[in-house]
């Protein structure tokens, strides 16, 4: 089992200090995959305008990357074009939020697809997120190597 950490970006509040906090809280943990930073509208404070948006997303980037850390953005189809093509950020891998068939987003690169909310894991109660890798188990076990979360 691959272990990593998930963080969700708000828009209102300063990049840097959302960095510290998730730096903060992986401090000490060994973890497998980089860094997730969750980028959308849902369920985010309204009123920032995009070049705010786009700023503070650099800043908490940037401020990870400053300290070693590999990054990855979890976003959906807006968020895919709002912050992610938009903020420059395809040198990163994409972890996609779509709950369509595979070959019905394989225009658009991803390293992972999110394609449902409902799923059922033994051993957990409730709804469960899956999420499924972009590849094959080589290709899978090649990526965690290239994408370690310390530089």
């Amino acid at each position: 089992l691959a272990v990593g950490a998930y963080h969700f970006f708000r828009k209102s509040r300063d990049g840097k200090r959302q960095a510290q906090n998730l730096l903060d809280a992986t401090r000490g943990i060994a973890l497998d995959m980089p860094l997730v930073v969750d980028v959308e509208d849902w369920s985010n404070d309204n009123g920032e305008d995009s070049a705010t948006v786009r700023r503070r997303l650099a800043e908490m980037i940037s401020t990870l990357e400053s300290q070693g850390k590999q990054v990855m953005i979890y976003t959906n189809g807006d968020g895919h074009k709002k912050h992610y093509l938009a903020g420059g950020y395809s040198r990163l891998p994409l972890w996609l939020c779509a709950f369509k068939e595979p070959s019905e987003i394989e225009a658009t690169p991803h390293d992972f697809q999110q394609y449902s909310h409902w799923g059922t894991v033994p051993g957990i109660k409730g709804d469960v997120d899956l999420t499924i890798f972009n590849g094959t188990r080589e290709q899978w076990e090649t990526w965690l190597k290239e994408h370690k979360p310390d530089k």
